[in-house]
C-alpha cells in the first residue's frame, strides 16, 4: 500500500503542474479568459499562481516531516 509520505508527495507533483500551466497561461498572453459569466484576468491568475506555489511547497514540506513506513 501506499504511505502518506507518497501520497504527500503525487499531491506536490500535481499541485506543481498545476502551477505551471497558470504560469504557461500567464506568459502566452490568453488572458482574460471570459467562461460564461466570469471572468479571468491576469491579477486573478497571478494569484493563482502564488497560492498554487505555496500549497506545493506546503505540501513537500508536509513530505518531508513524514517517515516512509
Amino acid at each position: 500500500m501506499y504511505s502518506k509520505r507518497d501520497l504527500a508527495i503525487f499531491s506536490a507533483g500535481a499541485l506543481a503542474s498545476h502551477t505551471f500551466s497558470h504560469i504557461f497561461m500567464q506568459f502566452s498572453h490568453t488572458l482574460p479568459i471570459h467562461v460564461f459569466s466570469y471572468t479571468f484576468t491576469t491579477h486573478m491568475n497571478v494569484v493563482a499562481i502564488g497560492l498554487n506555489a505555496l500549497a506545493t511547497v506546503g505540501m513537500l514540506y508536509l513530505a518531508h516531516c513524514l517517515k516512509n513506513r
